[in-house]
């Protein structure tokens, strides 16, 4: 890398406990991965960013204005996190010549998009002189994605790219995010190679849940989707919805799940097993109830688990993109298992947070 060049690094991430949770406010646990999008930069005279998004075979230019700019199609990221720092009152004069490629697979379910944008305005806090904290570019992020287009998604996605590591995200306004201290290893990623649509099957599922919960509040008023005991409500989902009763009732047992899953992975006694246990129960409830698992999903789950992994699911929206297994002990023989059903095995670590490489 040459004196005048810039890197940024940013990982993609699993979420181990809390699908379909963070956009609800309820807490996740999710893990950044060894699997990134990267952006080097090196100045130019021309007053514009210009973009060459390497994987896509295309170019985006940004023009240097003391204005916000105008998007040129849906969910037009690069332009919208540019405009959050017009906003705050950032001018940048020096232009830059930038290429963005990355190892996460694109439309899996590892938060590509997301990786993007926070590696993406930790390059403008950097070359705007904001010096944002890791957490505020996380926020940032978010408002660039989610906030500017009004979509579906909570933050787990910005925050864990951002700051990294094992964490666990209390997704209630304002958020807080706490590193869990078990040492994780053997992770095995498998893409199912099925490419998803996530803004839609967010905001599908997202509906679904909701008009679940109005419906239960019919019966029971103090109803609190963060609080109220399962069985509390269980005697009345036969009452609801069928399809949102089931929405529901994964939603309660999977917040349950993740409060156990905070427990274990910061015991000093951090059991693999009873992690296994754990994630096999949450991907139960991924599958039948709130259906977000595919066929070919299920059966990359299933042979992780006969291939030694302790535990396995669906990672992410659903509907396609990834699984991952926690195999400490076999992850080449689970990763070419997966290989062998079809899938295409990624065997990483748990990661950094987005970071500029020195030059």
């Amino acid at each position: 890398m040459s004196k005048e060049e810039i890197r940024v690094v940013a990982p993609g991430r699993i979420c181990l406990f809390g699908e379909h949770q963070d956009y609800l406010r309820l807490p996740v646990i999710a893990a950044a991965i060894s699997l990134y999008i990267e952006i080097t930069a090196v100045k130019t005279t021309a007053p514009k960013l210009i973009i060459d998004l390497l994987d896509l075979n295309k170019q985006e230019t940004i023009e240097l204005t003391n204005r916000e700019v105008s998007y040129l199609y849906d969910r037009d990221y690069l332009r919208s996190a540019y405009n959050q720092f017009i906003r705050m009152g950032y001018r940048l004069r020096q232009g830059y010549i930038c290429k963005l490629h990355g190892t996460i697979p694109i439309n899996a379910g590892l938060s590509s998009s997301s990786a993007m944008i926070i590696a993406w305005i930790t390059f403008l806090s950097y070359v705007f002189k904001a010096n944002l904290s890791p957490y505020q570019i996380g926020e940032f992020g978010y408002q660039a994605e989610v906030d500017e287009f009004r979509e579906a998604g909570g933050m787990m996605d910005h925050f864990t790219s951002a700051l990294g590591g094992l964490l666990y995200i209390n997704t209630k306004m304002l958020y807080d995010c706490k590193i869990l201290d078990a040492k994780l290893k053997g992770i095995v990623i498998g893409d199912s190679l099925e490419r998803k649509n996530t803004i839609a099957d967010l905001a599908r599922v997202k509906e679904q849940v909701q008009i679940g919960i109005s419906q239960i509040r019919k019966m029971f008023p103090t109803f609190d989707l963060k609080k109220t005991p399962y069985q509390d409500v269980e005697q009345l989902f036969p009452s609801m919805t069928s399809n949102v009763a089931k929405k529901l009732q994964a939603n309660i047992i999977n917040r349950n799940l993740t409060k156990q899953a905070r427990t274990l992975l910061s015991s000093p006694n951090f059991s693999p097993n009873a992690l296994g246990v754990l994630l096999n129960a949450h991907h139960e409830q991924l599958a039948r109830n709130l259906e977000i698992s595919t066929p070919k999903i299920d059966k990359l789950v299933d042979v992780a688990r006969k291939a030694g992994a302790l535990g396995a699911k669906i990672n992410g929206s659903g509907f396609g993109g990834c699984m991952f297994a926690y195999a400490p002990d076999e992850p080449e023989k689970v990763a070419k298992a997966i290989e062998e059903a079809g899938g295409k095995a990624y065997i990483v670590s748990v990661s950094e947070g987005c970071k500029i490489i020195p030059s």
